[in-house]
C-alpha cells in the first residue's frame, strides 16, 4: 500500500501557515493524484482522509516529513511538510515521487525490473516535472 495539471489552490490556515494543493495526471497511464503541501498536520490528515479514503493514522504524519497514500480508494495523495528546497526536503520530495511512480506502474501491470526500469524513469520524470513546476513557481 503506497496512488495535465488541472487546478491548484492556496489556503491560509488559522495559524497563518500556507497550504497548497494541486492535482497532477499520470500521463499516458491515465488517472491522477493530489499533492498537498502544508506543515499543518491536522490539515494534511483531514485532506488525506477525505480525498484518499486512507486508513493512515495521524501519528504517521506527526513522525514524517512526507507521505504517499495510494490504497486503491479515492485518488492517491502525496503530502509534503517542507518544500524549502534544502537537500533534505528535496530528498523527501523525490522519495515520495518514487512511491507514487511505483504505485502507478504496478496499477497498470508493470513491475519494476531490468526490462521496465526505463518506463519507470520516464514516468518518474513526468510526475517530477509536474510537481516541481508547482513547487517552484506557485509556492516560492
Amino acid at each position: 500500500k503506497r496512488g495535465w495539471i488541472f487546478w491548484d489552490k492556496k489556503i491560509t490556515n488559522a495559524n497563518n501557515t500556507n497550504t497548497t494543493f494541486f492535482k497532477i495526471s499520470f500521463g499516458s497511464y491515465g488517472d491522477s493524484a493530489y499533492v498537498i503541501v502544508t506543515d499543518d498536520i491536522n490539515k494534511a490528515y483531514s485532506f488525506i482522509y477525505n480525498n484518499s479514503d486512507s486508513t493512515i493514522d495521524i501519528k504517521d504524519l506527526q513522525s514524517s516529513s512526507g507521505v504517499t497514500v495510494a490504497n486503491g480508494y479515492g485518488l492517491p495523495t502525496i503530502w509534503l511538510r517542507d518544500t524549502s528546497f534544502t537537500a533534505e526536503s528535496i530528498g523527501v520530495i523525490n522519495h515520495e515521487i518514487f512511491h507514487l511512480t511505483y504505485y502507478i506502474m504496478h496499477r497498470v501491470g508493470i513491475p519494476l525490473s531490468d526490462d521496465t526500469d526505463e518506463a519507470y524513469a520516464y514516468e518518474l520524470d513526468y510526475i517530477s516535472s509536474q510537481i516541481y513546476k508547482h513547487l517552484i513557481y506557485d509556492i516560492k
